[in-house]
């Protein structure tokens, strides 16, 4: 992020709106991890990772920006069919999670857009139909 882009308020938004959003995304990747999820808890998984790529996006923080889109389009499909969210998927999830996590680390601490796992998002990548 370069100095003339970087408004603190926003950032300061981004901190603490992404610390709730991933709380949100935790408790539903454990919940999942003893049954599958209703509805109402899809749809909260994936507006968590929306919600991520959208406040990523405010902050210019683009890596992390794009881990949760493509998480958000691998999941977004349950919400139709929630058989989508089988084991390989959910593990998917944790590792986008885990990897979200990083990211925010670092923009949190060094407020720079970091380096994400390339093997983590080509695996996130919908296969072309």
């Amino acid at each position: 992020m370069s100095e003339e882009e970087f408004d603190q308020e926003i950032f300061d938004c981004f901190v603490e709106e992404t610390a709730s959003v991933f709380g949100e995304i935790r408790d539903m990747l454990e919940k999942s991890k003893s049954g599958s999820l209703n509805d109402e808890e899809i749809d909260t998984l994936v507006r968590g990772y929306h919600s991520t790529r959208s406040l990523a996006r405010a902050v210019s923080m683009r890596n992390l920006e794009q881990i949760a889109k493509l998480t958000e389009f691998r999941l977004m499909p349950a919400r139709e069919d929630p058989g989508i969210l089988d084991e390989a998927n959910m593990q998917l999830a944790e590792e986008a999670y885990q990897e979200l996590c990083r990211l925010r680390e670092i923009a949190v601490n060094d407020q720079k857009n970091a380096d994400f796992n390339a093997d983590l998002a080509a695996r996130l990548e919908l296969p072309e139909q």
